[in-house]
């Protein structure tokens, strides 16, 4: 992988990321706030044409470069650096075209004989940047990705498909909420 994007392998990044994660992956859903913009989708969309689009976007009204894919299925396994020598989590440049960010989610993260892995299998994700102003949690055990933002929302024609109304997502999130 070129300099555009790579697994993060610096531990002091990856814990401060981790700990910023942290704060980002409760679900919005049901809690009002004036100040915070949701929208509530398919949980893959992730890996549809038009997401990385849309997610370049809110990075540009945030003001951020650099856009981080977190595997937070992974990201709970302890083995993973030592097993590839980087964690999963993918830093990603905003100039990246879409295909290379597919491709940077489809990249192995190291040789290890034996082992299959992309953060493109993941049950479990984040997406955000830098500056936390918004992200997109994505659960394969709801069906459901959330995109929280502080900094407004991208049209929603530039969105891939039809994003679900707050009952929809509330449903699925269900009464842990």
């Amino acid at each position: 992988m070129d300099s555009e994007m790579r697994y993060v392998s610096d531990t002091d990044l990856y814990r401060r990321l981790m700990n910023q994660a942290a704060s980002l992956k409760s679900w919005q859903a049901g809690h009002v706030s004036p100040s915070t913009f949701r929208r509530y989708f398919d949980w893959q969309e992730f890996l549809v044409k038009g997401f990385w689009t849309y997610v370049v976007e809110l990075a540009r009204l945030s003001g951020d470069a650099t856009i981080y894919f977190c595997d937070l299925e992974q990201a709970t396994a302890s083995f993973f650096a030592e097993r590839f020598g980087v964690y999963p989590l993918v830093e990603l440049d905003t100039s990246v075209t879409e295909p290379e960010y597919i491709a940077a989610l489809n990249q192995e993260p190291g040789e290890v004989q034996g082992e299959t892995f992309a953060v493109s299998n993941t049950s479990s994700y984040l997406v955000f940047p830098p500056s936390g102003k918004w992200h997109v949690h994505g659960e394969y055990s709801i069906e459901m990705a959330e995109l929280v933002s502080t900094v407004g929302v991208p049209a929603d024609i530039m969105f891939p498909h039809d994003f679900w109304d707050e009952v929809e997502a509330l449903r699925r999130v269900g009464s842990d909420n």
